[in-house]
């Protein structure tokens, strides 16, 4: 089954407009299981500028469709194309005939997972940016399994619409999007080089900046610790103690204390999500 939100139809509607990049083929789904073997790291892929007036597309791959409408409708009110489908081989047909800049698989998807779309995508040398939806008591393994296969990140689901748009322009550079990063009662702004938390400024060091930018531009994302690297300090084999230590010192000038709701919080075995300070 698949639907669609705003300017796309449904299947056989009017055609989105079209998009540059490789795609995949409709039948890739077919010989998924033998795809090539997940990379050790996950893959960084650069942000994708859209020309002005050119909206993003959004596939998203989800097995409720109570989640997958809501979500779609919302989304579409920010002047982002949605396509729907329910299972993992219908989202492999779509990536091969709507050719998404962004495609959201939940990872216990029927048929194909979240994880084996990612790895598909990837080896047939597809372009998306692919999110992968975890949840439940299984949510870190299934994380670590969609890195691996490829996905540029895991998110939460049940998915919230308010933390998924700072990903979505983030990711693919949108031309309205402000160079002033707002999270909760935290300000960060790239033009001026400054910080601050309850109106109060912070002061940081460039590369604790750059940390903050990063994990500020995809709140509620657990980004692992080589995609870290490699983002902000164009490496994926620095020490993970340098890393440590950034973050370490970046908690200290945020206040971020273990006896409250941590801003900055580890995920065990993968690296680390920036949590939003409401309070």
């Amino acid at each position: 089954m698949v639907g669609s939100v705003a300017a796309v139809t449904s299947s056989g509607g009017a055609t989105p407009p079209a998009v540059s990049g490789p795609g995949i083929d409709d039948d890739s789904y077919r010989d998924v299981t033998d795809c090539a073997q997940p990379t050790t790291s996950p893959r960084t892929i650069d942000s994708v500028v859209l020309p002005a007036g050119s909206p993003l597309i959004l596939l998203i791959a989800d097995p409720d469709p109570d989640i997958t409408k809501s979500l779609a409708t919302e989304l579409a009110r920010q002047d982002i194309e949605v396509v729907w489908c329910l299972d993992g081989a219908e989202a492999l047909l779509q990536v091969g005939t709507r050719n998404p800049h962004v495609v959201l698989a939940a990872a216990d998807l029927p048929l194909l997972g979240g994880v084996e779309i990612a790895r598909a995508i990837r080896r047939c040398g597809g372009d998306a940016s692919v999110l992968v939806g975890v949840s439940g008591s299984d949510g870190q393994e299934a994380a670590a399994d969609a890195l691996a296969a490829g996905a540029t990140a895991c998110v939460a689901r049940p998915y919230h619409s308010q933390a998924l748009l700072p990903l979505l322009t983030a990711s693919h550079g949108r031309a309205h999007q402000s160079p002033v990063l707002e999270c909760g009662l935290l300000r960060l702004d790239m033009g001026a080089m400054t910080v601050q938390l309850r109106g109060r400024p912070i002061q940081l060091a460039l590369r604790e900046f750059q940390l903050l930018q990063l994990l500020m531009s995809r709140p509620g994302q657990a980004l692992s610790r080589e995609q870290i690297h490699q983002i902000v300090w164009k490496d994926s084999t620095s020490s993970t103690n340098t890393l440590a230590v950034h973050i370490k010192r970046l908690r200290t000038r945020l206040g971020d204390h273990q006896d409250s709701e941590q801003i900055i919080q580890t995920v065990r075995g993968i690296g680390y999500r920036f949590i939003a300070p409401l309070e």
